[in-house]
C-alpha cells in the first residue's frame, strides 16, 4: 500500500466511521466531488474497491483504535 496524503487519512478515518459523502464533505468544509475524487484515490492506493473494504481494512490495522496517519501508511 503507497503511504496516504493527511488529507486522505482523515477522510478514509471518517468513512471507517460510517458517514456518507455528503457529511464528510460538510464536516471538512469541502464539495462532495472533492471527497468522491479523494476516495478514488484512497480506494486505487489501498487495493480496496468501495467504503466497506476501506472500513474494514482501517481497523484490521488499528485493531479498534482511533487510527494514526502512519498505521494506514504501513
Amino acid at each position: 500500500m503507497v503511504a496516504l496524503t493527511q488529507r486522505e487519512v482523515e477522510i478514509a478515518r471518517l468513512v471507517a466511521g460510517g458517514h456518507s459523502d455528503g457529511a464528510i464533505a460538510t464536516m471538512l468544509s469541502i464539495s462532495i466531488r472533492s471527497v468522491e475524487s479523494t476516495l478514488r484515490s484512497v480506494y486505487a492506493k489501498c487495493c480496496v474497491s468501495n467504503r466497506t473494504e476501506l472500513a474494514q481494512l482501517i481497523l484490521s490495522r488499528t485493531d479498534g483504535r482511533r487510527s494514526r496517519q502512519e498505521d494506514l501508511q504501513r
